[in-house]
């Protein structure tokens, strides 16, 4: 055995026989007492390492902290406790270390030797100061929310790392082995239970932490990446709530309650955790694998989208595949977000105020002759928005009365829809958007009764063929009664066949009338499918078009109110169309603010006949110009297609197309968006439901003979569509109508 002297720091070798015995130092000949319990104390030495004090035990070993001679560092150095120096226990130990000296990544403690002394085996890896999760939970009790998805988001990290470079599964995620190092950066830690997937047997010994181990884990069936997301899901449970949702005396009923019992929802124990957060860790823990999340990739994807809303500034949050190495200071970084935004509000406070002061010493008359004519303009324009608002609260209410005829709401409709021409302003576009969604729920509402009292009399029919058939079986009894009767030998031979050939008749008649009705049933069934299902195409395509004309108005708000309005008329059998729509919407506001309001994020960026880009703020672009290195501003919708898409190319991973197409969405140019993404089948709908209705509109102009409202209906088809790859159709469509 080896140790060093606390006198003079001098390496010792002893015999292994003198443990506990007093010796002299051979260098500074102090008496010491040689180490009874080696290497387990104190300035005992194993390898390249001096044992400075105990840190802690893992699965199989127990942690110190030492120095490494060689290069005089600090280290952690698990060494096998006795108990686990068999065959198998110093294969997995092993096992362990070439596992962790595989992985070099920023969320798992690096492997940085291994070695056996004497019987006893030893692995160093990197000093972590800091402390576990579990500590802090026991001192504290939960973690704020953002906080642990954090925390949950670098270990998924770190898990996703090791899954897809070795195939590696931990099978031990918990508490215990997630440190949080003082700078902030977590660390999954204690591999000594994790196994490549190939490595599965039928009759392996089942290992890990009862309160943590995902069924599949109980069960001793093959493993893969989903169990480590089980077991990070119940981390995340017990770090948001402070307690573990199985618990009891005996591993036996842990088991059972994993199998078996469904945990209290997050949101019901503490009704301030968000029910996106309760939903996620709902699903990390589902019985089922294949109820889980797919991988990891998923899990970052979802965890990311909900930390956009969790986080005090979504910038904080790291991308996917991106590692955080800062510590989590949420009144600091809320501070110096505050501080930015104040200090931006009265830079650009002073701008404007000295501006206002040069232009109201050169134009103040003519300033306030403009001022006068505005408001009296102002008072006009208002007073006819009020008029206009008033004469759509009444259509609005005149809709809603489902005790009137349809066709009178129709007709009353179109005629408000014929009297706005083309709006000239957002106000406008709202009020006839808003006439359009009543005018159509008062058809949708029609069409559904229609429907009912077809179902009604499809069920009276079935009923009548239910009595129809009853009746043609008791002519049957009748009929074979007879022929009983008729070969008994009875006298009424006669009489019997008159009865015989009656009920034959009214057999072949009552037979034929079931075979008209079922022919008849078929033909209204078929009837009521296509009906159906042509409602279902027209009210969808309706959906998407004026969620559309809300994007195009970059009013995200009444686009979200729309699609939840509507889903929830609509029920869970269109859920996947509502989400995907609402996927979509999401996508484009993330550009839109990128566009709109990114700071200086994309600051530098150069814009070819302009200069260079300094910062994005409310949609003001701030550009110093390259000659004379003064700064002007320009509004983000006077820039093309091209330039604001080179400007957050590779934003948030998405392809140039769906960029571009997104951002001719946002400038009201269907058929452009279509032409970069020509297999959205939405965005085909969208031009699909646009040009009916503009042609439509375009019929009754060309019916009145009015000139001017003919080009302006046949521009906005233009403006719209041009670049749609069935534009060239729609134009043959235009010169057909104009030579009827």
């Amino acid at each position: 055995m080896r140790f060093q002297c606390p006198f003079c720091l001098y390496l010792i070798s002893a015999d292994n026989n003198l443990k506990g015995y007093k010796i002299n130092c051979p260098s500074c000949e102090k008496t010491l007492v040689a180490p009874d319990n080696w290497p387990h104390e104190d300035g005992c030495v194993i390898g390249d390492f001096v044992i400075k004090s105990k840190v802690g035990e893992g699965s199989i070993g127990v942690v110190y902290k030492a120095t490494q001679i060689s290069l005089d560092r600090v280290v952690a150095l698990k060494i096998l406790s006795k108990e686990y120096t068999t065959g198998k226990g110093v294969a997995d130990f092993l096992k362990e270390a070439r596992a962790a000296a595989k992985l070099n990544h920023p969320n798992i403690v690096q492997a940085l030797a291994v070695g056996e002394e004497e019987g006893t085996c030893y692995l160093a890896m990197t000093f972590i100061t800091g402390e576990t999760v579990k500590s802090r939970l026991k001192r504290e009790g939960r973690y704020p929310v953002d906080e642990a998805l954090h925390i949950i988001q670098q270990v998924a990290e770190s898990l996703f790392y090791a899954w897809d470079e070795t195939g590696l599964i931990h099978r031990d995620v918990k508490p215990d082995n997630i440190m949080i190092t003082e700078d902030g950066i977590v660390k999954l830690t204690d591999l000594g239970l994790a196994m490549h997937h190939t490595e599965w047997k039928e009759d392996m010994e089942i290992s890990g932490s009862p309160s943590y181990m995902s069924p599949e884990q109980f069960a001793g069936e093959k493993l893969d990446t989903r169990s480590d997301i089980y077991s990070l899901g119940i981390t995340l449970y017990q770090m948001l709530s402070g307690t573990l949702p199985f618990m009891g005396e005996t591993v036996r009923t842990v088991s059972r309650q994993h199998f078996e019992v469904e945990a209290p929802a997050l949101n019901k124990l503490d009704p301030k955790i968000p029910a996106k957060v309760a939903a996620l860790v709902k699903k990390m823990i589902a019985k089922m694998p294949e109820d889980r999340f797919a991988d990891m990739e998923e899990l970052l994807k979802y965890i990311w989208t909900i930390r956009q809303k969790t986080a005090p500034d979504k910038e904080l949050v790291p991308d996917v595949h991106t590692i955080s190495i800062k510590r989590l200071d949420y009144g600091l970084q809320q501070a110096s977000i505050m501080e930015k935004h104040i200090s931006s509000m009265e830079n650009r406070a002073k701008q404007k105020k000295a501006l206002m002061l040069k232009l109201l010493m050169i134009l103040g008359p003519v300033i306030a002759i403009i001022v006068i004519m505005l408001f009296i303009i102002a008072g006009q324009k208002s007073k006819n928005e009020k008029a206009l608002e008033a004469k759509v609260s009444s259509f609005i209410k005149l809709a809603k009365d489902r005790s009137l005829d349809t066709n009178y709401i129709y007709n009353e409709g179109m005629q408000i829809i014929k009297s706005f021409g083309t709006p000239k302003s957002d106000f406008q576009n709202w009020q006839l958007t808003l006439v359009k969604f009543h005018l159509s729920e008062s058809i949708r509402a029609k069409v559904e009764k229609d429907l009912r009292e077809k179902n009604e009399e499809i069920s009276k029919m079935l009923d009548d063929d239910k009595d129809l058939a009853s009746k043609l079986y008791a002519m049957k009894n009748r009929l074979n009664a007879l022929e009983e009767k008729d070969s008994s030998g009875q006298k009424n031979v006669q009489k019997l066949a008159d009865d015989k050939g009656k009920v034959q008749e009214e057999l072949k008649k009552a037979s034929q009338d079931l075979t008209n009705y079922k022919n008849e049933n078929k033909a209204l069934l078929d009837k009521y499918s296509s009906l159906k299902k042509a409602y279902e195409e027209s009210w969808m395509r309706d959906v998407i078009f004026r969620n559309m004309a809300f994007l195009r108005l970059c009013k995200f708000k009444e686009a979200k109110a729309l699609l939840d309005d509507q889903a929830s008329v609509r029920g869970e059998a269109y859920a996947k169309f509502f989400s995907r729509l609402s996927d979509r919407n999401d996508k484009i506001q993330k550009i839109y603010l990128a566009l709109t309001d990114s700071g200086s994020k994309y600051s530098g960026a150069n814009l070819e006949y302009e200069g260079r880009l300094l910062s994005i703020s409310g949609g003001i672009y701030d550009i110093q110009e390259p000659a004379t290195g003064k700064i002007k501003q320009k509004n983000w919708s006077d820039f093309t297609t091209q330039q604001l898409a080179q400007i957050i190319k590779d934003f948030r991973g998405y392809k140039e197309n769906e960029i571009k197409s997104s951002i001719e969405i946002l400038n009201g140019t269907l058929g452009d968006a279509l032409k970069y993404n020509p297999e959205d089948k939405d965005l085909k709908d969208a031009c699909k439901e646009f040009f009916e209705q503009n042609f439509e509109s375009l019929k009754y102009a060309m019916a009145g003979g009015d000139k001017k409202k003919i080009d302006t209906i046949t521009q906005n088809i233009v403006r719209q569509l041009e670049g749609s790859p069935d534009f060239d159709d729609i134009k043959v469509k235009i010169r057909n109508l104009n030579r009827e």
